[in-house]
């Protein structure tokens, strides 16, 4: 009888010459990931089946954004569309130069978009394009989300008729330019998206205190819309069958409160 260390790979006493010993197996399976060729061939279709199913999505995704540069980009002969958004880009080139709002520029405005805006100019430039295209951008976002909710309920080109709708609307003439409305309905529709595909899971609800966070601080006049959402949390905690635990109304307030620490704006001019 061969000793262990005599007998050939590939041979078990057991089984006799050509049967696969216990190493070999282990091959096998770190080679497939430690699944069978079943459950990956089932986990290859769903890939598939998932590839397929956001193509669509990807075409509508580029059709927007093609859409909003055809209505938007006219919108750079005319310099001065708002006297808000020439102010939106006086402050955002003070923030940009390291100094807070309301500190030597005062505007009754929430300081979100001065930052938002500051971010952009400081990844690609300080010029009026930069500016209307993040706007765009932030128009995009929102047609994304309108489509992604909408397409639950209803079929994809009806989906994208909203989301078109929503476009058309920002079209107007008074329309074109970057305006606190944009980033902060971007913000508020992301909101609205986790709350419906994510549920009611801690990360969701914490994710949807910080979005609700940002559209309040880009526009004030939101508060309302995260009072009511607030208020909703508190008493559906009371009732079981809402589904919301008290710790993901807990995770919602501190992802909120945590977004809304900046600096109060002077009361007077100096």
């Amino acid at each position: 009888m061969p000793s262990p260390a005599e007998t050939p790979l590939g041979t078990r006493e057991s089984g006799g010459p050509g049967a696969p010993t216990g190493s070999t197996e282990i091959m096998k399976k770190m080679d497939t990931g430690g699944r069978s060729p079943r459950a990956q061939a089932a986990s290859t279709m769903r890939v598939a089946r998932a590839c397929r199913a956001c193509t669509p999505s990807v075409l509508w995704a580029g059709t927007f954004a093609v859409a909003i540069l055809a209505t938007r980009l006219g919108s750079l002969e005319r310099e001065v569309i708002d006297m808000d958004e020439s102010t939106f880009i006086l402050m955002a080139s003070h923030v940009l130069d390291g100094h807070l709002p309301y500190v030597e520029l005062y505007d009754n405005k929430p300081p979100m978009i001065y930052f938002l805006l500051a971010g952009a100019m400081w990844a690609f430039g300080e010029s009026l394009l930069v500016v209307r295209l993040f706007g765009a951008f932030c128009l995009w976002l929102s047609c994304l989300a309108v489509f992604a909710i909408a397409a639950r309920y209803t079929t994809r080109m009806h989906a994208a008729l909203a989301a078109f709708l929503l476009i058309a609307v920002q079209s107007v003439s008074y329309g074109q330019h970057t305006s606190t409305e944009l980033p902060a309905t971007a913000a508020l529709m992301g909101a609205l998206w986790v709350c419906i595909v994510c549920g009611r899971s801690l990360p969701a609800l914490a994710s949807t205190g910080v979005l609700m966070s940002l559209a309040t601080l880009t526009r004030s006049n939101l508060a309302v819309v995260l009072i009511a959402f607030s208020s909703w949390l508190a008493v559906a905690t009371r009732r079981p069958s809402a589904g919301i635990r008290r710790r993901g109304v807990v995770a919602f307030g501190i992802a909120a409160k945590a977004q809304s620490q900046r600096p109060a704006p002077p009361t007077y001019l100096p």
